[in-house]
C-alpha cells in the first residue's frame, strides 16, 4: 500500500536533523508528511474518531519533545508508530472498555498498479478490502494492532515487535491468530488474502 502524503526516510532524516539544528518550523513538515498514517494507525486501535484526532496530535507533540531520543539510523515512522501505538493503548486504558467509534471506518481505496481492471471487478475487490478491514476492527486489541502495523502500515516483524514493546515471536503469533480468527469469520466468503508475516 502506498501511502499518500508519506514522507520519504531521506528527506525525514534532513528534516529532523533541522529540527535539531533549532529549526523548530520544521517539525511542521514531519506533521504534514506523516499525520494521514498516524491518524489511520489510531483510528484502527481505538475505532474511535475523536480518540484518534487526540491521539495523533499527542504522538507528535510527543516525538517533537523526545525527538533528542530517536536514533536517525533507524527508520522514523516506525520510533513515530511506536509512540502512537503506546498512546493509544493509554487512551484505552482512559476510556471505558466499550467505547465505538461514531462514524463508519472506511479504508482507503487502493491503487491498482496494473491495467485498469473492469469496473465491476474493482467494485468487488475494495468491497471485499472493506469487509476484511470491518472484521480487524473486530479482533482483540493486541491480534488488531499487530495486524494493522504489519498489513496497513507495512512494518516488519520486527518493527511490529518494537512498536508493541513484545518479542518477533510474540507478534508471529499474533498475526497466526489473527488470521485464524478473520479465516473462520470470513468462512463462506472470498479466501483471505492476508498472507504469512514477512
Amino acid at each position: 500500500m502506498t501511502w499518500q502524503g508519506t514522507a520519504d526516510p531521506t528527506w525525514t532524516a534532513d528534516i529532523v536533523q533541522r529540527v535539531r539544528a533549532g529549526d523548530v518550523d520544521a517539525f511542521g513538515q514531519i506533521v504534514k508528511g506523516y499525520e494521514r498514517r498516524v491518524f489511520a494507525l489510531a483510528v484502527m486501535i481505538l475505532r474511535n474518531r475523536e480518540g484518534a484526532d487526540d491521539v495523533t496530535q499527542d504522538a507528535f507533540v510527543r516525538a517533537f519533545e523526545r525527538l533528542d531520543l530517536y536514533d536517525a539510523r533507524r527508520p522514523f515512522y516506525p520510533w513515530l508508530a511506536t509512540i502512537t501505538v503506546r498512546l493509544s493503548t493509554n487512551w484505552l486504558a482512559r476510556h471505558s472498555p466499550g467505547a465505538r467509534r461514531e462514524t463508519p471506518i472506511q479504508p482507503e481505496s487502493s491503487a491498482y498498479a496494473s491495467a485498469a481492471p473492469a469496473a465491476l471487478d474493482v467494485l468487488v475487490a475494495e468491497d471485499e478490502s472493506r469487509h476484511l478491514w470491518r472484521l480487524v476492527e473486530r479482533l482483540p486489541l493486541g491480534e488488531r494492532t499487530a495486524v494493522v502495523l504489519h498489513y496497513r502500515q507495512e512494518l516488519s516483524v520486527s518493527e511490529v515487535a518494537s512498536a508493541i514493546g513484545v518479542t518477533a515471536g510474540t507478534v508471529k503469533t499474533l498475526l497466526f491468530r489473527a488470521r485464524q480468527h478473520l479465516r473462520a469469520s470470513l468462512a463462506g466468503a472470498t479466501p483471505s488474502t492476508i498472507r504469512s508475516p514477512r
